[in-house]
């Protein structure tokens, strides 16, 4: 009897650049792979554990690109990952949640208390947790971006809860996890929900929120550096997205427009991706800076 841990989805050679896949493989391969991979990509492992504990982000991107890659939600024609490369939709969605200290405690947690992760594992540099989860298998973008948005509501509050992943083609790296956790029985989430618009001209008054303490600012701030770090290609949608999120966070109080200029420089310049043209990336983030100005944008603890 076919399980869902036969699908298949395509992975890749190290290199992001490239997008014709090496071939595919199912779930359940995917799985022993996490758990079991082989010597040269164990000391791979090792070595961005290392480098993330020192802080050397450099090294650290330059080790994960020798590493094989999937797209676990999507089925491509190989010419490409922009969305009109999509052939189909698998029915998982990728999660991603980063800094997070306790990465094994809270694996564990998210495992036993979201019945549709069918897989939940440390990543490699032991400091974030990754999962694929079921939804409903959708035909557009539209329809699975509805999916992870209702998915995200609930996981929003969550430390290091990472968003990029509503791109259905964002690349999910192999890491490495003896102890993932992964079951046969997972439901499917059929949750829907919309991405809050930061960018329609908001009509009425703002509400500037005072004395906002450090923690709050530091989540934004963790909100906009993860977005931009995440960029591996196709970056100037993720630039303009995430830069107007952050003019909403500008003007409800979280942050001042000088401090917000400052994390674009900081961000853009030290993504890999993004060097073949910092400059302007920056004039665009600065730029969708301002636009996302127009509309108040405020943490989900701090809605009324």
């Amino acid at each position: 009897m076919s399980s869902y841990l036969d699908t298949t989805f395509p992975y890749y050679p190290s290199n992001v650049k490239i997008t014709k896949p090496l071939g595919n493989i199912s779930l359940k391969e995917f799985i022993r792979v996490l758990r079991e991979p082989n010597e040269r990509v164990r000391e791979l492992f090792e070595n961005i554990k290392k480098a993330s504990a020192e802080g050397n982000l450099k090294l650290k991107s330059e080790l994960k690109r020798q590493l094989f890659y999937f797209n676990p939600c999507i089925n491509t024609d190989g010419e490409g990952r922009s969305y009109s490369n999509i052939e189909s939709f698998t029915g998982f969605a990728q999660l991603d949640f980063d800094g997070i200290t306790n990465a094994p405690e809270f694996r564990d947690w998210f495992f036993e208390n979201c019945k549709s992760a069918t897989v939940v594992g440390v990543s490699s540099s032991g400091l974030g947790v990754k999962a694929i989860a079921r939804i409903p298998i959708v035909k557009t973008v539209e329809e699975y971006k509805s999916y992870f948005y209702g998915m995200g509501y609930y996981l929003e509050d969550y430390k290091g809860f990472d968003i990029a992943p509503q791109n259905p083609a964002l690349p999910l790296y192999i890491f490495h996890d003896p102890d993932t956790k992964w079951r046969e029985d997972a439901t499917v989430s059929t949750v829907r929900g919309e991405k809050i618009n930061a960018f329609k001209k908001f009509e009425g008054d703002i509400t500037v929120l005072e004395d906002v303490p450090e923690y709050k600012k530091q989540k934004v701030i963790d909100i906009y550096t993860r977005g931009i770090g995440n960029i591996v290609d196709n970056g100037h949608p993720t630039v303009v997205g995430f830069s107007s999120a952050l003019g909403g966070y500008v003007v409800s109080g979280y942050l001042s427009e000088d401090e917000a200029e400052i994390l674009i420089e900081e961000c853009i310049s030290n993504n890999d991706y993004l060097s073949k043209d910092h400059g302007g990336y920056i004039r665009t983030g600065k730029n969708m800076l301002v636009r996302g100005m127009v509309s108040p944008l405020y943490l989900r603890e701090d809605e009324e």
